[in-house]
C-alpha cells in the first residue's frame, strides 16, 4: 500500500503497539478527553487510511468494456439535431486539362477554382443587356480605329493560374491571342487587353476581391467592374503588379488606356 508520498504502509499487525498507545496518550492529554475515549476514533482512522489506496488516472485501469461505456456515454452527451460529420461526398478537383474536356451533358458554364467546379449561374436581363451594350460599343470602336482586336463575350476563358480558369462577361483581345486559341478551346493563356465583369448579388466577393487579385498577377493591365447593384463602374489599371482603382458614377465619363478615344458615361453602362 502507498501513500500520497509514495512511501509503503505498513499493514496493522506490523504497527508496534507500544507506539500506537503512546499516540492515544498523547491525542487523549490534547484533546482533554479519556484514552478509552480517543483510541475508538484513532482504530477507524488508521483502518481507514489502511484500506485507501493511491487513485490511478482512468487511462492506466479502465478495462477494454470500461473504455466502450465511457465512450458511449460521451457520445450521447454531446448528441446534436445535425450530425458531426457531413455526409456529403467531397467534391473531386480537377486538373486544367480535365477542364478544358469537362461535359457533363448539360448547357451549365463552370469556372476552375483551384481544381472545383463553380457552376455559373445564369445571368439576368439587365446583366445580359450591359454586356450586349458593351459588346457593341467595342467593336464599333475596334472597327473605326482599324486594329486586329476582337472583343468576346463569357464563351472565351482565361486561365489565370495552373488550377484556375474564369469566364469574363467581356474579353478584348489581338489577333496573336485569337490565333492562340484557334481549333482548341476557347481559354486563353496569355493575358487578354481588357477584362469586364458584371456584379451580380452571388459574385460580389469573386468579383471584387478573388478576381482583382487574379487578374492583377496574371498581368491584364484593364479590369473593369461594372456593379449595377451599387450603380458605379470601377476601372481597374495595372501598375507595377497592382491595381490602382478609379470609380466612375452617374455621368462621369469612364477613362479607358485601352479606349482612350471612347465616349461613354457610367450612367450609359449601368442603365443599358
Amino acid at each position: 500500500m502507498v501513500n500520497n508520498n509514495n512511501q509503503i504502509l505498513p499493514l496493522p499487525s506490523e504497527v508496534n503497539r507500544e507506539e500506537l498507545e503512546g499516540v492515544v496518550q498523547v491525542l487523549a492529554n490534547v484533546t482533554k478527553l479519556p484514552a478509552e475515549v480517543v483510541k475508538p476514533h484513532l482504530d477507524a482512522l488508521l483502518e481507514q487510511l489502511m484500506k485507501s489506496k493511491q487513485e490511478q488516472p482512468f487511462y492506466k485501469t479502465a478495462t477494454a468494456l470500461e473504455w466502450i461505456t465511457a465512450f458511449r456515454e460521451w457520445a450521447e452527451s454531446h448528441r446534436r439535431d445535425t450530425p458531426l460529420l457531413t455526409t456529403k461526398p467531397v467534391e473531386r478537383l480537377y486538373t486544367f486539362e480535365e477542364y478544358l474536356t469537362y461535359d457533363d451533358g448539360t448547357d451549365k458554364r463552370y469556372e476552375l477554382e483551384d481544381g472545383v467546379l463553380l457552376e455559373m449561374p445564369p445571368a439576368s436581363d439587365l446583366h445580359e443587356a450591359i454586356v450586349t451594350f458593351l459588346l457593341i460599343r467595342f467593336y464599333l470602336e475596334i472597327q473605326r480605329l482599324g486594329l486586329d482586336w476582337q472583343v468576346r463575350p463569357s464563351g472565351t476563358g482565361v486561365r489565370t493560374s495552373v488550377k484556375k480558369s474564369r469566364l469574363p462577361d467581356l474579353i478584348v483581345m489581338t489577333e496573336e491571342q485569337r490565333q492562340s486559341i484557334q481549333g482548341k478551346s476557347a481559354v486563353l493563356e496569355l493575358p487578354p487587353l481588357l477584362t469586364i465583369e458584371v456584379v451580380s448579388a452571388e459574385s460580389v466577393k469573386r468579383d471584387y476581391e478573388r478576381k482583382t487579385l487574379e487578374y492583377a498577377a496574371f498581368s491584364i493591365p484593364e479590369y473593369w467592374i461594372v456593379d449595377p447593384l451599387e450603380a458605379k463602374v470601377t476601372v481597374c489599371l495595372l501598375e507595377r503588379g497592382r491595381y490602382n482603382q478609379t470609380v466612375f458614377t452617374g455621368n462621369q465619363q469612364i477613362y479607358s488606356p485601352t479606349f482612350p478615344e471612347l465616349k461613354l458615361t457610367a450612367q450609359q453602362v449601368l442603365t443599358a
